[in-house]
């Protein structure tokens, strides 16, 4: 039932069935272990599938999660299904998972208003320094952040559309992950050698939602397909392309970046089209054009106010002196950028989130408004949309 609730149908109790699974697993000993011998390996990955969802699902709403990492010892079994090559994706999505875990715990809780911010830029690296393991321990064919060339006919081949749904989820979990520590550092107060370093979290923001627009066109608008890889990922990709255009419309990488922000509004004319309106995501579109007048009405306000200047001034408009981005920059690019600096002890950084009792005193709680956890995209269906079943595409009966 969680899984389904991950569809259009039913996104409004997404929450309430996966958190309702990790209880039950919980209440029944799964995490722990106590199994049936007979039927470990069944029970194994039962444990590990509703800890995958649960994970992930509350990261990306930034909600805590109900299954303690302390308190797991089961193993990752093999499971031959999930085998694709030489890569397993059962394992490689559960440690994705743990990350997950850990990085929201030391991060994104709110522990982490009693951290000083120079601990949390050495955090941030540290997490990115892991992010990027995680994905290198992937092999290429699947890699994200990887050039990806799908096959012409992929309708004829069963096994290339799943494996075409692996690459397309995989880059999606990876650039949301690089875009929330991105973010968490940009949210941060500056540090004294961290403009290098902010800049390189905006390239990496950049090209995210770059590769993530991208990829849009991969995505399969079906009913089976889940809500937060046709509407969650690709809607924070837009917002990061209309901010970046807003604050830089005289960027050398404006016009690109435009062009991708049509790009992935002319998607959401397709998703609205195909969905029959019952998820009405056209609106979005208009971000678009909204951009499109913003930079010309800039561009006009530009050249009046270099009319009025005089013969003797020669200095630049404001932005004119700006470099193109790097939009290829990845997390590997953020690794090589100083950590937090001197007072960051390594304790500090792995052990965020265990305060000591009593020290929440006088704390400054509007910090929390800049380091959330992330948006909960499932809040924009009120209700369930049933009757977007309409543009199911059918599965061949096995």
């Amino acid at each position: 039932m969680a899984i389904f609730a991950q569809t259009s149908c039913c996104v409004h109790l997404t929450h309430v069935l996966t958190t309702e699974a990790a209880r039950m697993i919980q209440l029944s000993g799964m995490s722990r272990g106590v199994v049936d011998a007979a039927s470990a390996a069944a029970y194994q990955r039962t444990f590990w599938v509703i800890y995958i969802l649960e994970k992930t699902l509350s990261f990306a709403c930034g909600r805590p999660s109900v299954l303690s990492d302390a308190d797991i010892g089961t193993p990752i079994p093999y499971a031959p299904e999930a085998i694709f090559g030489t890569f397993d994706w059962l394992q490689a999505m559960s440690r994705f998972s743990r990350f997950l875990s850990k990085a929201y715990s030391s991060l994104f809780s709110i522990s982490t208003t009693l951290v000083s911010p120079d601990t949390l830029h050495a955090a941030v690296d540290v997490y990115m320094d892991e992010l990027e393991a995680w994905r290198m321990s992937i092999p290429e064919d699947f890699r994200p952040g990887a050039i990806f060339f799908p096959p012409q006919n992929i309708a004829e081949n069963n096994a290339t559309s799943i494996s075409i749904s692996i690459v397309l989820r995989l880059n999606f979990h990876y650039y949301s992950a690089v875009i929330a520590l991105s973010r968490l550092y940009l949210n941060l107060p500056r540090g004294k050698n961290s403009e290098q370093r902010s800049t390189d979290c905006e390239n990496a923001l950049l090209a995210a939602a770059s590769r993530i627009v991208e990829l849009t066109k991969y995505i399969d608008l079906a009913s089976y397909t889940p809500v937060w890889v046709m509407l969650s990922v690709p809607l924070s990709a837009s917002f990061i392309l209309f901010d970046f255009i807003v604050h830089h419309p005289a960027h050398p990488d404006t016009t690109a970046t435009l062009s991708l922000l049509s790009a992935v509004a002319a998607y959401f004319c397709h998703l609205d089209y195909i969905s029959g309106g019952m998820m009405p995501v056209s609106l979005l579109s208009d971000m678009a054009s909204i951009a499109r007048d913003y930079i010309r009405d800039s561009s006009n306000y530009s050249k009046s106010s270099s009319g009025d200047r005089t013969v003797d001034d020669k200095s630049p408009p404001a932005g004119d002196s700006q470099q193109p981005l790097d939009r290829s920059a990845h997390c590997s690019n953020l690794r090589k950028a100083p950590g937090g600096g001197p007072g960051a002890p390594l304790d500090d950084i792995l052990d965020i989130a265990n305060p000591p009792s009593g020290a929440v005193d006088g704390v400054d709680w509007s910090m929390l408004d800049s380091i959330a956890g992330g948006i909960d995209f499932m809040d924009l269906f009120t209700g369930g949309a049933e009757d977007s079943l309409q543009y199911c595409v059918p599965l061949e009966p096995t």
